[in-house]
């Protein structure tokens, strides 16, 4: 589903959780694009605007391929950590390639 914009989309979406209108839902927003929207949301909602801040720890060769977003509440921090892939211990290979000779 494509949207014009982000408000368009957020109007959409509030239509969607209409069933959460009245009950003060708490909407919490990440900086950059999604507080405006988070915003359209809350007002839609009859709920509360809340701002998530985060840090996203990037890939030591490519700064934009994200690796774990974190996050700090009550001076603690939080990390978020992606499932690790399925994959053979490099060990294995040289042993198996040393036992072939």
């Amino acid at each position: 589903m494509a949207f014009r914009n982000r408000a368009e989309a957020a109007h959409k979406l509030a239509e969607r959780l209409s069933a959460y209108k009245g009950k003060n839902p708490l909407v919490l927003a990440i900086p950059r694009g999604a507080v405006p929207m988070a915003r359209i949301l809350a007002d839609a909602l009859g709920g509360e605007l809340d701002v998530v801040l985060v840090r996203k720890l990037g890939a030591p060769m490519n700064p934009e391929f994200a690796l774990v977003p974190s996050t700090r509440a009550a001076g603690r921090m939080s990390l978020t950590m992606p499932p690790a892939p399925a994959r053979t211990p490099p060990t294995s290979k040289k042993r198996s390639n040393a036992s072939s000779r």
